[in-house]
């Protein structure tokens, strides 16, 4: 359709049905093919779309099924120069598969490339190679299709990449743990496809996960900061780590703009809110500058004592 709106509406609809039914969605193919006139299974091909394209018009109806678990995302083997500009296909890029899609857009389902014999994800002969590129970008289920011995190379690939380190057992078993969690709500014994509401199937990154985390830190955070955030009046607001949907909550409960984190040096009065949800990203933060620090609001969500309140500006324990 060439309506962003409508595609995310009728699209979503279209995967909830598919979820009642005990049939896992799969939206393809990311960050979106636009009018391409020519056929990836043919080509290899090139997509010049600006940023700003791809959000006003590409990324809409995936930004919404983002918001569906369990679900699965196919990225498209498109070469896109403005997010990775090593000019690989989409499959095989780091930038587009972490960076965009499990972190600017918060991506939780699988991620399941397409054919990998299609020429457009390279030449057959660099089948190998392939599968073990798109497993280390990012993709959790590989997609070999029409031959068992293709099949048989991309298993022997994968144990050779475990065997020389390019790939780790943790890395495999992070995608083991993924498939097993989708296969945990689709099996879950209360889902009747016939009873089943949107209530029961949104488990998190929901339009309704995302009011109840709204009301969460309105009600703990809007008060608590005041202090904090009056220091700061002068200054700008940043939101570390970047996340599409806390950023656009945190303005709603601050009521002032908040942009991501800027690799320039902050003036005085900037304030930096770091809302901290993993383990690994409390260790990258405990890592920073003091100077960085003291420009710090912590608001820790992993556990007591992930974040020790010193020598940052403020800290806020809140376990949603």
């Amino acid at each position: 359709g060439s309506d962003p709106d409508q595609v995310a509406e009728i699209g979503s609809a279209f995967s909830f049905g598919l979820i009642r039914a005990r049939v896992l969605p799969v939206a393809k193919h990311f960050p979106g093919l636009g009018d391409i006139p020519n056929d990836p299974h043919q080509e290899m091909i090139r997509r010049s779309a600006s940023d700003r394209h791809l959000w006003q018009f590409d990324l809409k109806p995936f930004l919404e099924f983002t918001q569906i678990f369990p679900s699965a995302i196919m990225p498209s083997h498109l070469i896109y120069p403005q997010i990775d500009p090593r000019l690989g296909p989409g499959t095989f890029s780091k930038s587009l598969l972490h960076t965009w899609l499990r972190g600017k857009l918060n991506f939780h389902g699988l991620v399941i490339s397409d054919d990998l014999l299609m020429k457009g994800a390279g030449p057959r002969e660099d089948l190998g190679e392939n599968v073990v590129a798109a497993l280390t970008a990012g993709v959790d289920l590989v997609m070999v299709s029409w031959s068992a011995n293709s099949q048989a190379r991309a298993l022997l690939a994968v144990r050779q990449a475990l065997q020389d380190g390019r790939l780790t057992a943790q890395m495999l078993r992070e995608k083991i743990e993924r498939v097993r969690k989708v296969k945990r709500v689709l099996g879950e014994p209360a889902l009747q496809p016939k009873l089943a509401s949107n209530k029961q199937l949104l488990v998190m990154e929901s339009p309704r996960y995302a009011d109840l985390t709204y009301e969460i830190l309105k009600r703990n955070i809007a008060a608590s900061p005041a202090p904090v955030i009056a220091t700061r009046r002068s200054g700008q607001i940043y939101l570390w780590p970047s996340d599409f949907r806390l950023h656009w909550q945190l303005e709603r409960v601050l009521h002032k703009r908040v942009q991501p984190l800027p690799k320039k040096p902050l003036h005085e009065n900037d304030l930096i809110v770091a809302i901290v949800k993993t383990r690994s990203e409390a260790r990258e933060l405990t890592s920073w500058s003091p100077a960085l620090k003291h420009h710090v609001w912590v608001i820790n969500q992993v556990e007591p004592g992930a974040v020790a309140a010193k020598p940052f500006l403020s800290k806020t324990d809140l376990y949603l």
